[in-house]
């Protein structure tokens, strides 16, 4: 991987630490809410629900 700077490039961040425990909290909680939007997906379409996004 290489980066080059640019004056008009956009910003980054760079991070000295990442707390492990708070990414895979942060995974885990967005994991179980797909979960249960996919499955309120099927049970509003084995019912006959309209879908909503």
């Amino acid at each position: 991987m290489k980066y080059l700077h640019r004056e008009n490039g956009r910003k980054i961040r760079v991070y000295n630490y990442v707390d492990p425990r708070f990414t895979l909290e942060d995974m885990f909680a967005k994991i179980k809410l797909f979960a249960e939007k996919k499955k309120a997906k099927i049970e509003n379409h084995r019912i006959g629900k309209p879908q909503t996004r």
